[in-house]
Formats: C-alpha cells, sequence, structure tokens
C-alpha cells in the first residue's frame, strides 16, 4: 500500500512538473476581455450609443454579482427585464455599477455617481 501511494504521489508530482514546464504563452488573467472601444457595443441587434440626454432616474445601488442581480432606481428594486416606473425603460442588463436601459428606441447607460466625503 506505502509503495502505491508513494508511486501516485511521484507520478502526480512528475505529471506537474512536466504540464508546468512547458512554455507557452498564457493569456494575462487581470486584462479584460470586453471591446476596448465603450463608445459603441452591440448588444444584440440594438446598438449601445452614447447618452443624448440624461434618463431623469437616480441610480441608488446596484448588486451585480449574484444570480439575480438588482437594482435600486428611485428606491424601488427591478431585476434584468423590469420595466422602470415613471420613464417605460427596460433593464437590458446589470454590471458592476453600470446598469443598460433601453429607452426610447436607445441603450443608456447609467453609472452610479460616486460619493465624496467631506
Amino acid at each position: 500500500m506505502k509503495k502505491a501511494c508513494l508511486f501516485l504521489f511521484f507520478f502526480w508530482f512528475a505529471l506537474n512538473l512536466f504540464v508546468f514546464s512547458q512554455e507557452e504563452d498564457f493569456r494575462d488573467p487581470l486584462t479584460s476581455l470586453l471591446p476596448q472601444d465603450e463608445s459603441v457595443i452591440e448588444e444584440g441587434e440594438i446598438a449601445v450609443e452614447e447618452k443624448r440626454e440624461p434618463l431623469e432616474i437616480t441610480l441608488q445601488g446596484v448588486i451585480w454579482n449574484t444570480k439575480m442581480p438588482q437594482v435600486i432606481i428611485d428606491g424601488k428594486v427591478y431585476i434584468e427585464g423590469d420595466t422602470i416606473q415613471g420613464i417605460d425603460g427596460k433593464i437590458l442588463k446589470i454590471n458592476d455599477g453600470i446598469v443598460s436601459i433601453f429607452y426610447d428606441g436607445a441603450v443608456y447607460e447609467e453609472r452610479i455617481k460616486s460619493v465624496e466625503k467631506k
């Protein structure tokens, strides 16, 4: 039993040494895979354009790293696909601090405003 365990350990060690000793170019895990040009991003058949006029909403919070991302707009909680009361805009995507909203034939990207401490 000891010999079998010892053999398996050395086999595993040698296999890892072989795999990690290969000289390959690995992708940097900290570089973004998203497109660098943020002015136009294709979202299905709808192009995300720079905002024409700001929407009359207050983005108060984003909960995005869950199975069901949520956003707080004007004191109400919404999920992706919901229609925002007051402007009849549809929430397309919720990301880290950014919410994509389809309103009046265009996609708007609303961001959380940073709060400065006094």
